[in-house]
């Protein structure tokens, strides 16, 4: 019952951060909110949400034209779903090609364009 009790918290603060981040039309205010999420997907040591998290970070940081953080957001987000993909708690393989096909679309974003 403890168990359930506190994964129903949690699931309580993460759904009113994301109404939160997704609410907002200030960056700043999506940058807290998800930074709520990251917070609480590590006391949870819920792998596949902090990465997911640093990844919507990393969004943010594209939008406010802060390539260094979003650099470093998205190889955190790279980094736990690297090491994390083949646990058990990690979402099917398909899910994982999805989110690194969304990491790759980002630094993609983020490399200046060259020109001829």
């Amino acid at each position: 019952m403890a168990a359930q009790m506190g994964y129903s918290e949690k699931s309580k603060a993460v759904n009113a951060n994301d109404v939160a981040r997704l609410s907002s039309p200030s960056p700043e205010l999506r940058a807290e909110a998800i930074q709520n999420n990251i917070s609480l997907s590590k006391k949870e040591n819920e792998q596949a949400d902090l990465a997911e998290s640093y990844s919507q970070l990393a969004e943010v940081n594209i939008q406010q034209k802060d390539v260094s953080r979003a650099e470093e957001n998205l190889n955190n987000a790279y980094k736990i779903s690297k090491e994390k993909r083949h646990s058990r708690h990690w979402p099917s393989i398909r899910s994982w090609l999805i989110f690194m096909w969304k990491i790759k679309t980002l630094i993609k974003q983020l490399k200046p364009k060259r020109k001829c």
